[in-house]
């Protein structure tokens, strides 16, 4: 399972957490609410026409559902569930916001993904990005897997401090995260809106390279490094979002699941300005 576009719902809610927590803290610190924004500025320039957004509908109360967990018959050709278990990623970087208040963010580190055992051609994983105190978000994943690659099922991104929080996705049908068969420039896109209608992505996601050897620690380990342009529009708990994220993911056959990753976003949520950059690497 690739996590480049998964991380653009995770950003919402950490600027959404980051907004109601962090503006005491840069209160109490007398840090200036009007700085201009600074931080990461590698990300290639984007610009995604509004004509391809799918129009969100006006904020409604999210109501959780039960995880569609339980897919159909894994076909003997199918792409083969990740091994269950626990991973970890090390994670460095910096979440950057200016304008309704000031905030330099690390991110929570190290990253848990941890993976059920498979149900038919469906899989369900569960990233846990909190602290030691409960801080932070945790998405839930579920991934089915097909003859010609994996697809998103749902996704559940939640946060349940200081504020809680939730988004969910669950596309009809599901859309596809990772082709089977890499080529070098394979390209595709899928829109979606979540399921309360108050936030829209647009993801162009490409392979840049079907393979690609990466060093991890000590070992090398063959990959396909894939890249993702997500725009994210609608509303959250800070007002009005317009965010955009930019992001290459190692993709391991072997593990049927990222090994590395690097992520930039750029935008709003509300009155706040947000310049992020984050990199994520598992532990072997």
């Amino acid at each position: 399972m690739s996590k480049r576009w998964i991380i653009a719902v995770v950003t919402l809610l950490v600027v959404s957490g980051c907004s109601q927590q962090d503006r005491k803290t840069s209160v109490q610190e007398g840090s200036s609410p009007t700085a201009s924004p600074s931080g990461p500025s590698d990300a290639p320039a984007i610009n995604l026409p509004a004509s391809r957004l799918p129009r969100p509908t006006a904020t409604a109360t999210a109501t959780l559902k039960p995880l569609p967990t339980q897919g159909g018959t894994l076909s003997r050709g199918a792409v083969q569930p990740a091994e269950a278990g626990e991973r970890l990623y090390d994670q460095t970087g910096v979440t950057k916001i200016r304008g309704c208040f000031t905030s330099d963010k690390p991110p929570n580190t190290p990253l848990k993904l941890s993976i059920e055992k498979p149900s038919g051609s469906r899989q369900h994983l569960v990233r846990d990005q909190r602290d030691a105190e409960g801080r932070g978000e945790v998405t839930t994943v579920v991934v089915e897997y097909r003859e010609d690659g994996t697809y998103l099922a749902f996704l559940r991104q939640q946060t349940q401090f200081p504020v809680e929080s939730t988004v969910e996705f669950q596309p009809d049908p599901p859309v596809l995260l990772m082709p089977a068969a890499p080529k070098d420039g394979f390209a595709w896109t899928f829109k979606l809106v979540s399921t309360d209608g108050a936030i829209a992505v647009v993801s162009d996601s490409k392979i840049e390279r079907a393979e690609e050897q990466v060093r991890i620690g000590a070992s090398d380990i063959s990959t396909t490094r894939a890249s993702s342009i997500s725009r994210v529009t609608g509303k959250s708990s800070t007002g009005t979002l317009d965010l955009t994220i930019t992001a290459t993911s190692w993709y391991s056959a072997a593990r049927r699941l990222d090994v590395k990753s690097q992520t930039f976003t750029k935008g709003t949520a509300g009155l706040c300005e947000v310049d992020s950059q984050v990199d994520s690497v598992m532990r072997l």
